[in-house]
């Protein structure tokens, strides 16, 4: 009953009243230097150290509005790609935090990933108590769920990928704010 419990605690994304560890610290990687994101993890995100972003740059698909990036630590310098348990969230933040866009890189690790390999990524919601939740995670979004990018008078569904494949020298992090520095 115990083993089914707990099966049934992270698979709604619980578990079982553990805190993530303090804003400024990696969480610990679990077998095989895999760290694997709960719901939990994402719970203060707004207390993170986080960077406006105002790029005029930034890819037509994304909503228009104002936008920060959230990390839970600042990687130490000299390496080449993000530790294991490096969380990003960015924020599209029109309106009441219940309206906000709002998506999240987790470094877990190992091979994981279509083409920002180590990278799941998620898309994120604010619940009525203003708690973030789980609405997608995995190497993309669901079918369907990517953005809508004009081009040649119609338009093309992108994914994460699409664009984030660009920043591989900095492990597929497309803001200035969390760049590498090796």
């Amino acid at each position: 009953m115990r083993v089914a419990l707990t099966v049934l605690l992270l698979l709604a994304g619980c578990d079982g009243g553990t805190t993530p560890p303090p804003s400024g610290t990696l969480p610990d990687a679990g077998p095989g230097g895999v760290y694997i994101a709960l719901t939990r993890d994402f719970e203060d995100f707004r207390d993170w150290q986080s960077f406006a972003i105002e790029d005029p740059t930034a890819p037509a698909a994304h909503p228009p509005g104002p936008s920060r990036v959230y990390i839970n630590a600042m990687p130490p310098e000299g390496l080449r790609r993000f530790p294991v348990g490096t969380i990003l969230v960015k924020t599209i933040e029109n309106g009441a935090p219940q309206d906000w866009a709002i998506h999240a890189f987790v470094k877990r690790g190992g091979d994981f990933g279509e083409g920002l390999v180590g990278w799941e990524l998620f898309e994120l919601r604010f619940d009525e108590d203003e708690r973030p939740i789980i609405l997608w995670r995995g190497a993309g979004p669901p079918s369907g769920q990517g953005y809508l990018a004009p081009v040649d008078g119609g338009s093309v569904e992108l994914v994460c990928r699409d664009c984030h494949a660009a920043g591989w020298q900095n492990d597929s992090v497309l803001n200035p704010f969390t760049r590498l520095s090796y």
